[in-house]
């Protein structure tokens, strides 16, 4: 037995299927939510559908009988196998505002040729129901955003609990030996491993830009990429030391980001790029907007990253020179 606000629907598409095109069928009307409702089938669909699909598609709506309000609802159908069991695959949820009386809901369009897979004795056997939405439901209480980024980020501005730092070019940078171990598998192994740099209250970074380091501490503790102001005068040389970076400590999210940055900002997102997933890249035309960006040159090498680009640029299928 269907529950209020379900109706089961028989076509018989064998006889209804010569039916002209803007010609309906309706069902007895049935109530849900408080409104009447109908089920009304175009055969061989709207007239309105006519250049789209020529009489090919079984048109099915929802109808608000009630002479009310505009009324919110949600339109559910799927049909019936032989056996009598739901056909997910042949279904459709709808979520319409509906007018009064004359005014039809969304349609649900289903390909007639298909049906002769589902009827039994000539019917298919639909099953339609109407759930009508509240029109002030009551509100959901949504958590606040997650501030734990906000706070690790004061805890490394205060260096409050501080049990490492590190100098990279004459510059300390206090950190937390947890933090960037629950980070970075470099770290880990780096400061809890056997390494000397385990029991060492103060490490010395070589090979990589004070602002840079600065920079990757930052998305560490707080997942926040630099803002625009933060890159300097040579932002796509800042990205490039960043870059670096993540590579050398393992920081694959901060790398993908910053591949995305690269791609998506600083070589202006064109079409070409992305076409390449289809067809080789114009490899002369990237050379000559930011040398080293998409080929292995002098300057990509410098950066200590050739290996990891041409690897990932392997990955998603772009070449690289």
């Amino acid at each position: 037995m269907l529950g209020p606000g379900f109706l089961e629907f028989k076509l018989d598409y064998s006889e209804k299927k010569n039916l002209p095109i803007g010609q309906y069928v309706s069902s007895e009307s049935f109530r849900a939510g408080g409104h009447l409702w109908k089920i009304i089938c175009y055969p061989r669909g709207d007239t309105s559908e006519y250049k789209l699909y020529n009489g090919r598609f079984v048109s099915i709506l929802v109808k608000l009988v009630s002479r009310s309000e505009n009324v919110k609802a949600i339109f559910d159908g799927f049909l019936l196998n032989r056996d009598g069991t739901p056909s997910w695959n042949v279904a459709k949820r709808i979520l319409h505002a509906f007018q009064p009386e004359g005014v039809l809901g969304s349609s649900w369009l289903v390909k007639g040729s298909d049906l002769q897979y589902y009827m039994t004795d000539g019917l298919a056997r639909f099953i339609c129901g109407v759930i009508v939405v509240a029109e002030d439901p009551t509100p959901i209480s949504m958590p606040p955003p997650p501030d734990i980024g906000i706070h690790l980020g004061r805890l490394l501005d205060c260096a409050i609990g501080s049990d490492v730092s590190f100098i990279v070019d004459g510059e300390q940078f206090p950190a937390h030996r947890a933090v960037l171990a629950a980070r970075s598998p470099v770290f880990a192994a780096e400061l809890f491993g056997s390494m000397a740099d385990a029991t060492m209250p103060s490490i010395t970074v070589q090979d990589i830009e004070p602002a840079a380091f600065k920079a990757m501490l930052r998305f560490m503790y707080t997942d926040s990429f630099p803002a625009d102001s933060e890159l300097g005068d040579s932002p796509i040389d800042m990205l490039q030391h960043l870059l670096a970076a993540a590579d050398r400590f393992a920081l694959d999210r901060l790398k993908l980001i910053l591949f995305s940055e690269i791609i998506g900002k600083y070589l202006g997102g064109h079409s070409w790029i992305y076409s390449s997933l289809r067809r080789d890249i114009q490899l002369s035309r990237a050379k000559e907007q930011v040398p080293g960006f998409l080929c292995c040159g002098e300057k990509f090498q410098r950066g200590g990253i050739h290996r990891w680009f041409c690897d990932f640029a392997t990955e998603i299928s772009i070449p690289c020179c």
